[in-house]
């Protein structure tokens, strides 16, 4: 008898735990899946830090180590350092393009395309956002052609080209440095400084915020020039 009411006492904590199992649906986790969309992001460029550093308007340099210039501060080494630093184009990489398809967007006069690596396409819809990294070459009357070093995003709707917006740039003249630096977050706000650098000083030229919406559009949210000395 003992046995006999072992066995029936297991046999209904079986029955009972089938029970809960049909009483749990199979799809009960569709609830919290359906309800968590993915959202469209940008690839994130740059480096963020650009945002913390309070560049002065300009500050003395020895770019070709001239002995009868002025020794640099510690203050003007530190800021150049820290521009070397928040340069990371080199660091970017992407993978070469050997079609032509892009070049009429990101040529102006006189200036060739030397390579092409994209970097990133993502899309929105019919928006499509295409991360370019260019090296070019300036045509001119120069004993050493300025080099273009830039990464662009490139905006098209339904296929067709939009618009263009640079995140990054260094154009590289005989004896001027000309440098745009970027950083784009996963929330399309574009954040630049500029700087142009010669014989003698850098200087901090311009501060831009510029808001790339999700449908291809782009707004300048604030622009800034630095007063030079």
């Amino acid at each position: 008898m003992k046995n006999t009411a072992t066995s029936l006492l297991l046999f209904m904590i079986l029955l009972g735990l089938q029970s809960c199992e049909k009483k749990i649906p199979k799809n009960s986790n569709l609830g919290i899946t359906n309800s968590t969309k993915k959202t469209f992001q940008f690839t994130e460029i740059g480096r963020k830090e650009i945002l913390d550093v309070k560049f002065p308007d300009y500050w003395n340099t020895q770019t070709y180590n001239d002995s009868e210039a002025p020794p640099m501060t510690k203050e003007a080494v530190y800021f150049e350092e820290k521009l070397n630093d928040l340069d990371y184009f080199d660091s970017v990489k992407g993978r070469l393009i050997k079609t032509k398809f892009y070049n009429t967007f990101l040529t102006e006069k006189n200036q060739k395309i030397d390579s092409l690596f994209i970097l990133d396409s993502i899309s929105n819809k019919d928006i499509s956002f295409v991360y370019i990294k260019s090296y070019k070459t300036e045509n001119g009357q120069y004993d050493w052609p300025p080099t273009f070093q830039e990464i662009d995003l490139l905006i098209f709707s339904k296929s067709k080209f939009k618009e263009k917006v640079n995140i990054y740039s260094c154009q590289n003249y005989p004896f001027a440095v000309g440098m745009r630096l970027g950083y784009l977050n996963r929330e399309g706000d574009l954040f630049v400084k500029e700087f142009d650098t010669d014989e003698e000083k850098t200087a901090f030229v311009k501060e831009e915020h510029i808001q790339i919406s999700k449908d291809g559009s782009t707004k300048l949210i604030s622009s800034a020039k630095k007063n030079e000395k």
